[in-house]
């Protein structure tokens, strides 16, 4: 139930066009290279938070291992949709 549950928190998420916090963007900004956080900024405003969050916790599940192109990936996972 973990994943119905995680589904529906991301649906009424997408719903709501709210962006990431501003932390989150300067963080993201200093994670990605210029033509990276191009791309992001073209995502929508939920995608951008649920990468950012995405990210976040890769870096606290990884610790030292999250490197700079692991924590690009995260942010940029549904860049494609």
């Amino acid at each position: 139930m973990a994943g119905a549950a995680h589904l529906v928190k991301r649906f009424f998420g997408s719903i709501l066009p709210i962006g990431p916090r501003a932390a989150d963007r300067t963080w993201a900004r200093d994670q990605l290279l210029p033509g990276e956080h191009d791309i992001w900024r073209q995502m929508s405003a939920a995608d951008r938070r649920h990468a950012a969050g995405v990210a976040r916790r890769v870096q606290s599940q990884l610790g030292d291992q999250a490197t700079r192109p692991v924590l690009a990936a995260a942010l940029l996972h549904d860049c494609g949709k």
